[in-house]
């Protein structure tokens, strides 16, 4: 029966680990959640990477979409390539970049949201300024757009 063992010292089934499936003790587990842990370490019985222990589950539970790995449903402990950590355990799309994607701002952007072209502040080393009426980066007078910066 699945959860549980048989210790062959009385007449009782007793409970294996909450994160086993099936165990010979209640130390050794023979089997766990393929699906959302790693089998190949069944004294463990961990977390795939996306996913989460409570400590009462035998499945993991899956972390935030924006999380590599985490600890819990709100704090990530490792992020995808395309976010960084932030001192709050969240991640955050890296620099030059918008939510939720994580996909580039335009070349004319040193920052943007919601879209590539929706920028938030401009590289005023490149002779650029944020017009407010449009959310781009424009030139200022006497300079053109190189298509680079």
């Amino acid at each position: 029966m699945d959860k549980y063992y048989d210790d062959g010292g009385n007449q009782l089934c007793l409970n294996c680990l909450y994160f086993c499936t099936t165990c010979t003790t209640n130390l050794i587990c023979t089997s766990c959640d393929s699906a959302t842990r790693n089998t190949s370490n069944l004294t463990a019985c961990s977390c795939l990477a996306g996913y989460y222990d409570n400590g009462v589950s035998s499945s993991c539970i899956p972390c935030l979409a924006s999380c590599a790995t985490c600890v819990n449903s709100n704090n990530c402990l490792t992020c995808p390539v395309t976010r960084y950590l932030t001192s709050a355990l969240a991640c955050t799309c890296n620099p030059r970049t918008y939510e939720p994607s994580c996909n580039p701002c335009n070349y004319s952007c040193l920052a943007c949201s919601t879209t590539p072209t929706t920028c938030t502040s401009c590289n005023g080393t490149a002779y650029r300024y944020l017009n407010a009426n449009s959310s781009s980066c424009v030139c200022y007078d006497t300079y053109y757009d190189d298509q680079s910066n």
